[in-house]
């Protein structure tokens, strides 16, 4: 009987356990099968929209690359008109330039100038003969007489105080061909003074002169030639200065013609300003030296030009 018993019992265990096992074999396989399932359905959806993608990064690229073409063939219009324009101004500048050189070609000319000038240009053999300190009634008048007998041109520094003494004779320097030039109101040692005072000097000459002859002078020379400190300042308000390279000492007491004579054979070589004095004194000296100066100078093969166009720079503002 309990054998019975024992091999029903075994009988239902093992009934049990094969259903059991059975049941969760399945439940497994279920759950196995769930987990496995998408895997192809993710690949096939990856797979499908792939190509999508690609083709949507590829149209983009090249809506990308094509928009800077567009946009370099929309630039390359502007381009060509910029190069054209600045094809262009080349020749305007040159234009510009030109005027500009015409309207003041001489001074353009010489900017390599020093800023004082001693002697001209040595390439040929011209010399400028220079009066300092007038114009006066006495002496002027005789260089004047002179230089006209011998045609020659010449270059007066003038005092304005002087001009405004003597506008005849001022006149008479410019109608007979002369160059005027600016050597200050008073003859003041320029180097002495402040700046204002410099300039109202050479102003007040330059109105003196222009009332006198309608010239506006831009060449001057300072008084004793002491121009240090002041070259700046003159030059900034439109002069030229000029000095000298031959000093013939004629303004010394007791200097003869003959010395004055001398002092031009010494010193006297191609491009040489030559100075003299035709008022501020006694210049009986100068008076007869110059026949004698102007004849050797002649005999030396020289040519004699003014101041302005030993330098090729303008004399006159207007």
């Amino acid at each position: 009987m309990k054998g019975t018993l024992l091999r029903t019992g075994l009988f239902l265990f093992m009934a049990v356990w094969v259903g059991f096992s059975t049941a969760w074999n399945a439940s497994y396989a279920g759950q196995a099968g769930k987990r496995l399932q998408p895997a192809p359905e993710e690949k096939s959806t990856e797979t499908v929209k792939a190509p999508a993608r690609s083709e949507s990064r590829k149209a983009e690229g090249q809506t990308e690359e094509r928009e800077p073409q567009k946009q370099a063939q929309k630039e390359e219009p502007k381009e060509k008109p910029e190069q054209q324009q600045s094809v262009q101004k080349q020749p305007d500048e040159k234009q510009v330039a030109q005027g500009t050189k015409s309207a003041r070609e001489k001074t353009e000319k010489k900017a390599d100038l020093p800023v004082v000038v001693y002697q001209g240009p040595n390439e040929k053999k011209r010399v400028a003969l220079t009066f300092d300190d007038g114009p006066d009634r006495t002496y002027t008048p005789q260089v004047l007489n002179i230089l006209k007998g011998e045609q020659v041109p010449a270059t007066f520094f003038v005092v304005g105080k002087e001009v405004n003494r003597n506008g005849d004779v001022a006149k008479r320097i410019v109608s007979e061909g002369h160059v005027i030039a600016n050597h200050t109101w008073s003859h003041l040692y320029l180097p002495n003074l402040p700046d204002k005072r410099v300039e109202g000097e050479l102003d007040r000459a330059v109105q003196a002169v222009k009332k006198a002859t309608g010239k506006e002078m831009s060449l001057m020379r300072p008084p004793y030639g002491a121009v240090k400190g002041k070259e700046e300042r003159i030059t900034h308000i439109g002069h030229r200065i000029i000095n000298w390279d031959v000093d013939t000492n004629d303004w010394k007491p007791g200097r003869t013609s003959q010395q004055i004579l001398a002092a031009v054979k010494g010193h006297t070589v191609p491009g040489s300003i030559v100075l003299m004095h035709s008022g501020g004194g006694n210049r009986s000296a100068t008076v007869q030296a110059l026949p004698e100066i102007i004849r050797y100078l002649k005999q030396q093969g020289y040519e004699f030009v003014t101041v302005d166009q030993l330098l090729d720079v303008p004399a006159y503002i207007n």
